[in-house]
């Protein structure tokens, strides 16, 4: 992305966050959460404020340790993908 509209910014920085807030109890889908513990982008409280509210009773949350936003860009993206397959495969 090499430019955004005004539009685009306000969809995606207001409207985006108001409805996922208006919304988020209604959610019960099964997920998985992975985060890295030290990203600072989107700090792990998000994460955890989404875990909690969601409604769904299928649900996991993985934080990892010294890891920041793109979690699987760092050297641990092997065990990252490792568990995601394995809770996927819990769900087929």
């Amino acid at each position: 992305l090499k430019k955004a509209t005004t539009r685009f910014l306000k969809e995606f920085l207001i409207e985006a966050p108001n409805f996922v807030r208006m919304n988020i109890h209604t959610y019960t889908y099964p997920m998985f959460l992975a985060h890295g513990e030290a990203d600072k982008i989107v700090p792990v409280a998000v994460g955890d404020y989404l875990f909690q509210n969601i409604a769904s009773e299928d649900k996991t949350q993985k934080i990892y340790p010294n890891l920041y936003h793109e979690i699987l860009n760092e050297n641990e993206k092997d065990t990252i993908l490792d568990d995601m397959i394995l809770w996927m495969d819990k769900h087929l």
